[in-house]
């Protein structure tokens, strides 16, 4: 598994998930949609389409205001 999908033990599941939808909540909400419509999608989509799909919803999160606002504070921390 990647980083971030490491396990825990039982007696901090509950912590840990609420702790990462905190973290997902911060997100802007059209991104969350547009991610969970790819996901739902996939089951049931040739890999070219899905993939076109997807270069078409990063191409359009990357076009918003929220974007530009993430990548400038991400910019900002690391000077």
């Amino acid at each position: 598994m990647g980083p971030g999908c490491e396990g825990v033990p039982a007696a901090e599941l509950k912590a840990a998930t609420r702790k990462l939808a905190e973290r997902l909540a911060q997100n802007p909400p059209a991104a969350i949609a547009g991610t969970k419509s790819l996901v739902y999608q996939a089951a049931g989509t040739p890999i070219k389409p899905q993939l076109d799909a997807e270069e078409a919803g990063i191409i359009g999160c990357m076009q918003t205001e929220e974007f530009r606002a993430a990548v400038k504070r991400f910019t900002s921390k690391s000077k």
